[in-house]
């Protein structure tokens, strides 16, 4: 029962995330394209209650003429003020869509890596056209025409970001995870809170891959192969639904956050495979059926690597492959299958 409400809540949830809001300013940041003052009103009377740097992320709170009321710093650092928007780029700018902030003086290469040709050299502050963008570096062209390439960390990418259009600042999923990033500010139980919150998320779409496979198998016109190939093909509908939303809504907001999902909901995807190769008849298709009947080794390989270093020290590995045949029976029809497994 826990394990159908939770499947069904995940789909719930990735279902919502189609839906708009009308919320206007939640979701709204901006990034400063050069060093200014951050005041405490809306105009050069006000009084500097800090410094902007190039390339720094705020979060909108309100508009007024042409300024951004914003908040910089997180949780108990957080400070709310000021800032014109003749310095600022906002996330939902179509006027600067496709463009990136260089945020230090940088060469630019003909590629990333070993044996790169210098091309340019790009200063910080200038805006570039993002031609493609790699885990590692961006492909850019500047205002004259150059074409190549820098590292992640000297670009960000600023004005209208291309996230799927169910995770703009108008989605109900947005929305949701931004009131919570907010919530979890008040005090320490609204913190742990948000916590779990974001961790049941993180695993719900796991859940609901288990819960399919189990829906699957019981339906005994469905093959074993035709199962693996509907997990397989939710996965990637998953994956490409979900993984956008740990990258770029709060608290989650990060790239390696959205990479440990992908590996887990691949490892979730190859677990469900052997469950159905070892627990479903083959013959009668009946789920939970299959017996373990004991193991058959076929036999293996080992080998052993010898590397000897300058200074005359050798170090070695031992590699080595053992091949088993699992024998299992059907305690419903009676029907006997094998499976061959590697073990290293």
């Amino acid at each position: 029962m826990l394990k159908f409400t939770i499947a069904h809540l995940s789909l719930v949830l990735l279902i919502l995330s189609f839906f708009p809001t009308d919320s206007q300013a939640k979701g709204l940041e901006i990034v400063i394209i050069k060093n200014a003052n951050f005041r405490s009103g809306p105009g050069t009377n006000y009084k500097i209650i800090g410094n902007l740097g190039i390339g720094e992320k705020l979060k909108v709170v309100s508009t007024k003429d042409s300024w951004y009321e914003a908040v910089k710093g997180r949780r108990n650092l957080a400070v709310t003020g000021w800032v014109s928007s003749t310095i600022a780029v906002a996330n939902n700018d179509s006027a600067y869509a496709g463009k990136g902030l260089i945020l230090l003086n940088v060469d630019l290469t003909s590629k990333l890596g070993k044996n790169a040709v210098w091309v340019a050299s790009v200063k910080q502050g200038d805006i570039v056209t993002i031609l493609k963008s790699q885990p590692f570096g961006s492909k850019i062209q500047l205002d004259n025409g150059e074409i190549g390439w820098v590292r992640r960390n000297f670009i960000k990418q600023i004005g209208f970001q291309n996230y799927p259009y169910y995770l703009n600042e108008k989605s109900i999923i947005y929305s949701a995870f931004n009131f919570l990033d907010k919530l979890r500010t008040k005090n320490e139980f609204f913190k742990y809170f948000v916590i779990v919150i974001s961790v049941v998320f993180f695993i719900l779409p796991l859940y609901f891959i288990h819960f399919f496979t189990n829906f699957l198998c019981v339906r005994k016109a469905l093959s074993n192969t035709l199962i693996k190939w509907l997990i397989r093909f939710l996965g990637i509908v998953v994956m490409l639904l979900v993984t956008p939303i740990f990258m770029f809504t709060p608290p989650y907001e990060n790239f390696f956050i959205g990479v440990v999902f992908v590996v887990l909901l691949l490892f979730d995807m190859w677990l469900q495979g052997k469950r159905i190769v070892y627990l479903r008849c083959p013959r009668c298709r009946t789920m939970w059926a299959g017996m373990d009947k004991g193991s058959i080794f076929l036999g293996g390989w080992k080998s052993k690597r010898t590397v000897r270093h300058a200074d005359g020290s050798t170090t070695g590995s031992t590699h080595s492959a053992m091949y088993y045949r699992d024998k299992r029976e059907c305690n419903h029809c009676g029907h006997r299958w094998s499976i061959t497994r590697v073990k290293s």
